[in-house]
């Protein structure tokens, strides 16, 4: 029995020792990256492609080059990222060679998009010292052999000494399983802790959720749902959780904030569509009043033009209810769809007394 004890646990012991032997030889090989292999995103994943074949592979070559190669702006913040779109975050970052959490999770969800794996950026709050850190923080979660694990490229890559920033790659932070990281990292939305029973902080207390959560159900279902809606239902998640911190507190403005964005982006659409359909309405109706003009003599053939003008009432309703969709308006569309809602009557008012005067004729 001891025999086998021994060999059972030199086994393990030899398997742990190649592991950590084959991250070795990533990192040397990504210490030796040609040049051209860093002229762009695209020249650097395809890079990784050629070179590494297994996800594991794929993902330490990419949160080390991000580690060598990125620096921590110190002199910006994850706030003021908010204000850019997701592409130009990972532009800056790979183009500037430094960046906050979001341009390191950006980036690497960028490339991992690239390279094959199921990817996403995660945005939460981290325990520090026992304490919540009230400032929100980035980070990835990536797929791998259908299970879930977290990296995080920013904390992984170095540290500020004596006013310096110095790359050193902290093991810690790469590949965790999702029950590990929640010790230090929490997902401001529980889908993505990726466990059955959420955890959540509140007053630098951990809680644990009493009641099983069908992450994965979850995800599937937020990939297939609009921007206004994935946002809608990450709110109402927040919500029924009862966490209380100034992160999360910081969270749901920035939601209720893109929320209203959606939500006057969608109504500009709608109302942009509806102008479209009512310049067309104007075309045929001018097309028809000329026609008309022409045949004056002719009654009946202007007669069989009466379906064109069934046609533009058809249109203008269709506008009217584009309209009615729009909701919660700000001043400035009230105001446009209050005049074109005028134009839409005036204009059907016009048809109406047409087709009276035709057939009555």
């Amino acid at each position: 029995m001891r025999i086998i004890s021994f060999l059972f646990l030199f086994f393990i012991g030899f398997a742990v020792f190649s592991q950590q032997k084959d991250w070795d030889l990533i990192d040397q090989k990504i210490a030796q990256i040609p040049p051209s292999a860093e002229k762009s995103i695209p020249a650097l994943s395809k890079w990784i492609n050629v070179e590494f074949l297994a996800k594991p592979e794929r993902m330490r070559a990419i949160q080390r080059w991000i580690a060598m190669n990125l620096s921590y702006d110190f002199n910006s913040s994850i706030e003021e990222l908010t204000k850019k779109e997701n592409h130009e975050i990972v532009a800056s970052a790979f183009r500037t060679r430094k960046s906050v959490c979001g341009g390191y999770a950006g980036l690497m969800d960028s490339l991992c998009k690239l390279v094959g794996i199921q990817s996403y950026v995660i945005d939460g709050y981290t325990i520090q010292d026992g304490k919540i850190n009230p400032n929100p923080h980035a980070w990835v979660a990536a797929k791998i052999d259908e299970k879930w694990w977290i990296f995080d490229p920013t904390w992984s890559s170095g540290r500020l000494v004596n006013g310096r920033y110095e790359h050193d790659f902290d093991e810690s932070y790469f590949m965790v399983p999702p029950q590990k990281m929640i010790l230090s990292h929490i997902p401001f939305d529980p889908i993505w802790q990726f466990l059955e029973f959420p955890q959540y902080a509140t007053n630098d207390k951990v809680f644990r959720t009493t009641s099983r959560y069908d992450f994965i159900d979850s995800i599937q279902l937020h990939q297939q749902l609009s921007n206004k809606l994935q946002i809608t239902n990450e709110i109402r998640r927040i919500n029924e959780f009862q966490a209380t911190n100034q992160a999360i507190a910081k969270r749901l403005s920035f939601l209720y904030d893109n929320l209203d964005v959606e939500l006057y982006n969608e109504n500009i659409k709608l109302y942009n569509r509806a102008i479209k359909n009512y310049n067309e309405a104007v075309t045929n109706w001018d097309t028809y009043i000329d026609f008309r003009n022409k045949h004056l003599d002719d009654i009946q053939h202007v007669k069989k033009r009466m379906p064109d003008l069934n046609k533009i009432l058809d249109q203008l309703d269709h506008c009217s209810n584009l309209l009615q969709q729009m909701k919660e308006l700000t001043s400035d569309l009230a105001n446009g769809v209050f005049d074109l809602s005028r134009a839409i009557k005036s204009m059907k008012s016009q048809i109406q007394e047409e087709k009276n005067l035709i057939n009555n004729s």
